[in-house]
């Protein structure tokens, strides 16, 4: 095991808060300066560093592109991992969480409201109301299923009412 130790401190405004590695690289969110840096693997380089929305809160790779969900301004923000072109797309009020595959990237945290989106772009995003998803985590499957954690507003984690819920969509 190799340790790299990479760019900024830890604990100033450079600081790297969520790492995911694609496309051959490792991408470090800097919640706060409001930027996602594209890292080589190897020796910690910064490859690229791009400028996002407010409130930065969570980031993963997905269907070729690392995608950083924007909390304070509700939008998503993608960088494509082949080009790094910058993508805006708006999704609400207060998003907080984000996971996706292959073909599909879910958005939690938009009220009770769980949105797919399609990375191409070639599509609208789809809505779907998944009741009790509130501030709600999600995970994603290579099928195409997805799981949040099912918290009802004012019931924490370990309080009895709350579970998780598994949604199989369809395309």
């Amino acid at each position: 095991m190799q340790a790299i130790r990479l760019p900024g401190d830890p604990d100033g405004p450079n600081s790297y808060d969520e790492l995911a590695f694609g496309a051959g690289s490792v991408w470090d969110l800097r919640t706060r300066a409001k930027r996602l840096d594209r890292l080589d693997p190897h020796d910690g380089s910064l490859q690229a560093a791009e400028v996002i929305g407010d409130g930065p809160f969570d980031l993963t790779f997905a269907a070729g592109s690392a995608w950083v969900v924007n909390n304070e301004d509700g939008t998503l923000t993608r960088v494509d991992g082949v080009t790094n072109k910058v993508t805006t797309i708006p999704v609400g009020p207060r998003p907080i969480d984000i996971a996706g595959n292959d073909h599909d990237v879910w958005v939690s945290g938009v009220g009770d409201i769980a949105l797919r989106i399609d990375p191409t772009g070639r599509r609208s995003y789809q809505a779907m109301q998944v009741f009790g998803v509130t501030e709600s985590f999600l995970a994603v499957g290579r099928d195409g299923s997805v799981w949040f954690n099912v918290n009802p507003k004012g019931i924490s984690p370990t309080t009895r009412g709350a579970a998780v819920t598994h949604l199989r969509a369809t395309r």
